[in-house]
């Protein structure tokens, strides 16, 4: 492995043999000769062994971020293309989307605002979006589901006394994820294939 490593550092900075065989000089970084190893201070060997080791640190973070690329793009090729994400609705008379986004800081209660917020055209709600029982103050209409992976797992959980048993199941509804990171594509891909997730939700079933 070693091995492997030194030669894929000598073609990546494109060290050819001949330049091996002009007079030796210590420059950091670059690989040379068991010989000239041997001529160089132990200063200099320290500072060679440091160079080599973030070379090879920084090949090894390239191919790391080039599987994670892949992986991201594996799971983003599962979702669903809509050809229109919100139209806008026949009966506007201006061309017009009316939208209504409800938070989750709890300032509507109380607030009566429940027949407002659904007279939208489209209503975002995200994360804890806790309707039932306070459809009065809230609505109970759900157009678009904003969320991240943890924020859905962790909220049936920790609002569950408030009713929040389950995400809105609005028909027609777009769900929106919000990805904190690989953790998160990994739960998508389990999402889409009817699979436990992977990573962090690893053994969590999504169904």
């Amino acid at each position: 492995m070693y091995e492997y490593c030194r030669n894929l550092t000598r073609f990546i900075f494109h060290l050819s043999i001949d330049a091996e065989k002009k007079p030796l000089r210590y420059m950091a970084g670059m690989l040379r000769t068991c010989q000239l190893e041997k001529m160089m201070t132990k200063e200099e060997l320290e500072e060679e062994q440091r160079a080599q080791r973030e070379q090879l640190a920084a090949i090894f973070q390239l191919l790391k971020d080039k599987q994670d690329t892949f992986e991201v793009k594996r799971a983003v090729d599962l979702i669903p293309k809509p050809s229109i994400f919100l139209p806008v609705p026949e009966n506007s008379k201006d061309g017009c989307i009316r939208c209504a986004v409800v938070g989750t800081g709890g300032i509507l209660n109380n607030s009566k605002m429940g027949k407002e917020i659904d007279s939208h055209d489209y209503v975002f709600r995200v994360n804890g979006a806790v309707i039932q029982g306070y459809e009065e103050d809230v609505g109970n209409k759900t157009s678009v589901y904003v969320h991240t992976s943890f924020s859905m797992y962790s909220n049936i959980i920790t609002l569950k006394k408030y009713g929040f048993n389950s995400i809105p199941l609005d028909k027609g509804i777009k769900y929106v994820m919000i990805p904190e990171g690989m953790r998160d594509f990994d739960w998508l891909q389990g999402l889409l294939q009817g699979k436990a997730s992977n990573g962090s939700f690893k053994g969590v079933s999504i169904t």
